[in-house]
């Protein structure tokens, strides 16, 4: 199956980020042209089979990712999408964005999205505020290549995050660096007792650029495992966590994020 990167947003963004991409051929498409309607409904799809009841709606992707960033990410042929993928995407695409799209799907024989990462730059150009990391195939390793992709494009130096305590992207997140937990509930946020804040130091290029090709080289990690939560409830996990910060520690999620044992999954943390 031959990955290729993409970006997509507006000209204006796209050719800044694609000069910085680490591997080479990358699709840029303009999100504004009649003709990327398909990929862009397509890359919803992949986001709404990703996050449920936390898909993100049409009109941020393109007021809040595509517009002022861009997303980028991998495509595949779409003689490569398994046949129940692509039966999914369609499906929500004729949900979100009406039969007459999904119908619109038959002739499409471009570049299926099949994972994502969007950021956005803070005030300081070094810093992004990353969310939206998916894959729709069970690929191994595509959600760190994608991210890595991704940050390497940005440029950034330290990634802001958000996720949920018992979410499987914890242990793709973690790969990339110890996320020391700044906030450990996210009170504006549709769930907030089960989400957390956390701030990851961006690895170097190189590193970035050798995982997004599929080199398994993760960066050397200093921090070990201290503490494991459990986080079958959430909401208990951010009450563990809430607690070691008001008694001023230091929290870090390190590898591997997530663990199972005896049919628990715990999240392992380095406290200092």
């Amino acid at each position: 199956m031959n990955l290729v990167p993409f970006i997509l947003g507006v000209p204006e963004t796209t050719a800044r980020l694609a000069q910085a991409c680490p591997l080479p051929n990358a699709v840029v498409l303009d999100v504004l042209q009649p003709e990327t309607l398909p990929f862009y409904q397509l890359l919803n799809a992949g986001n709404q089979m990703a996050f449920g009841g936390l898909g993100m709606p049409a009109w941020v992707q393109l007021d809040c990712c595509t517009l002022p960033t861009a997303m980028v990410g991998f495509a595949v042929a779409r003689a490569d999408v398994p046949p129940q993928v692509m039966d999914g995407l369609t499906r929500h695409v004729s949900r979100v964005f009406g039969a007459q799209a999904a119908l619109a799907l038959a002739p499409h024989h471009g570049l299926v999205p099949v994972s994502e990462y969007t950021a956005l730059h803070t005030f300081d150009a070094s810093r992004v505020v990353g969310f939206s990391l998916f894959s729709v195939l069970g690929t191994k390793g595509l959600g760190l290549r994608t991210k890595a992709l991704a940050l390497a494009c940005y440029g950034a130096r330290t990634q802001v995050g958000m996720t949920q305590y018992n979410n499987s992207a914890v242990r793709t997140h973690a790969l990339l660096g110890p996320l020391r937990i700044t906030h450990a509930v996210a009170p504006p946020h549709s769930r907030p007792q089960e989400t957390f804040v956390y701030t990851l130091e961006v690895p170097p290029r190189e590193h970035l650029a050798r995982l997004a090709s599929g080199d398994v080289v993760v960066p050397p990690q200093d921090l070990p495992t201290t503490q494991e939560i459990p986080v079958e409830e959430p909401a208990q996990a951010a009450a563990t966590v809430v607690a070691l910060l008001q008694a001023g520690r230091r929290v870090h999620v390190v590898t591997p994020g997530l663990l199972t044992r005896d049919n628990k999954t715990y999240m392992a943390l380095h406290v200092d």
